[in-house]
C-alpha cells in the first residue's frame, strides 16, 4: 500500500463540518494519529461553526494537540440557507477540555496565508460543504494553483452513469460553492463519492470497543451517541482522509466533474464527464474496503506523537 514517505510528513489542512455526523470526528482522529501527517490547521464550515470549532478543539486536546490552529469559517452557504446548522455532538463535551473562543470568519485569511506560505506543498482535505474553499478562490484565485491537491468527500458519480447522480449532502448544501471550486485551477482534485464511501461500513458496537482499546474515550463517547439508533457506522470522511496517504485504497477515473447550481431537480447533483481523460479531477469508482479498514485501525492504534508546532 502506497503511503507518503516517513521522512517527509505530508502537510495537510482539514475543512470540516464536524459535529453532525460521526465520520468527521473519525477523520480528524485518523489525521491526528497518522504518523505521516503534519496537520497544520483546521477550519470549520456550515451552521454553528463555533460549536464545530469547540468540538474539533476537544478532539485535538484529547490527543495532545492543544497547539492546533482552528478557525471558524462560513456559517451560511453562498446562496442557500444552512440545512444542518445544529451541532448535536457539541453537547457531549461537558467533561472535556476544549478552547471556547474562536474568532468568527477567520478561516479564509488563515487558509490563504498558510497556502501562500507553502506553495505546492499542502494537501487540503475537505469533508463538508465547499463554502470556505469557494470564498477563498473568489477573493484570492491564485491560491488554487498553489495547492498540491484537494481531496474532497462529495458527490455520487457511478450509480447513474447516463446522467447526474442522486443527491449527496456536501454538494447539495452549497452547489454554488462546489461549482466555483470545480472551475478553480487546483492542480488536482480527487473526489470520494457517496457511492464508494457507503461500501465502508463497520459494526457500531465493535467500533466503540476498538476506540476504547485505542485509548480514545471521547471518540468512543461520540460514536455511542451517534449509533444509538444505528447498527453500523459509515466511514465516509475517514476514507477521504486515508486516500491522501494511501491513494491505492481506491481506483479512480479521470475527467471533469460538474455540479449544476440550477434548476432545482439537478442542483447539487454531481456528474463525471470522462471525455477529457487528462482532466484535473479524479473520482473514486471502487474501494478495497477490507484494506481500508486494516489501514484505518492500524493508524488509529498509533499513540499520539509529542505535541509539535504545525
Amino acid at each position: 500500500m502506497t503511503q507518503h514517505p516517513t521522512a517527509e510528513p505530508l502537510p495537510v489542512l482539514l475543512d470540516t463540518d464536524i459535529g453532525t455526523n460521526i465520520d468527521d470526528a473519525l477523520a480528524l482522529t485518523y489525521l491526528l494519529r497518522q504518523p505521516h501527517c503534519r496537520l497544520v490547521g483546521i477550519t470549520t464550515t456550515h451552521g454553528d461553526t463555533l460549536a464545530r470549532a469547540q468540538l474539533a478543539s476537544a478532539l485535538c486536546i484529547a490527543l495532545g494537540r492543544n497547539d492546533m490552529p482552528i478557525h471558524r469559517g462560513a456559517e451560511r452557504p453562498l446562496r442557500l440557507e444552512p440545512t444542518r446548522p445544529a451541532v448535536p455532538q457539541r453537547s457531549l463535551l461537558t467533561d472535556c477540555a476544549y478552547k471556547e473562543d474562536f474568532e468568527p470568519d477567520s478561516a479564509v485569511d488563515f487558509l490563504r496565508d498558510r497556502i501562500h506560505a507553502q506553495p505546492g506543498q499542502l494537501t487540503w482535505i475537505c469533508i463538508g460543504p465547499l463554502t470556505n474553499a469557494a470564498i477563498l478562490f473568489q477573493h484570492a484565485p491564485e491560491t488554487a494553483r498553489l495547492l498540491k491537491q484537494m481531496v474532497c468527500m462529495g458527490g455520487v458519480y457511478f450509480s447513474s452513469p447516463a446522467g447526474y447522480g442522486p443527491i449527496e449532502w456536501n454538494m447539495a448544501a452549497d452547489p454554488d460553492a462546489a461549482a466555483r471550486v470545480l472551475s478553480a485551477k487546483v492542480p488536482r482534485i480527487r473526489f470520494i463519492g457517496l457511492d464508494v464511501t457507503t461500501q465502508c461500513r463497520f459494526d457500531a458496537i465493535r467500533c466503540r470497543k476498538l476506540f476504547q482499546a485505542a485509548d480514545l474515550p471521547l471518540l468512543s463517547c461520540l460514536a455511542e451517541h451517534w449509533s444509538r439508533l444505528r447498527d453500523e457506522i459509515l466511514f465516509h470522511d475517514p476514507l477521504a482522509a486515508a486516500v491522501a496517504f494511501a491513494p491505492d485504497l481506491c481506483r479512480y477515473r479521470r475527467g471533469r466533474v460538474r455540479v449544476p447550481t440550477h434548476p432545482a431537480p439537478l442542483a447539487g447533483r454531481s456528474h463525471l464527464a470522462t471525455d477529457d481523460p487528462s482532466g484535473r479531477h479524479q473520482v473514486a469508482w471502487d474501494v478495497m474496503s477490507e484494506r481500508f479498514f486494516a489501514h484505518f485501525w492500524e493508524v488509529i492504534r498509533q499513540r499520539p506523537a509529542p505535541c509539535r508546532e504545525p
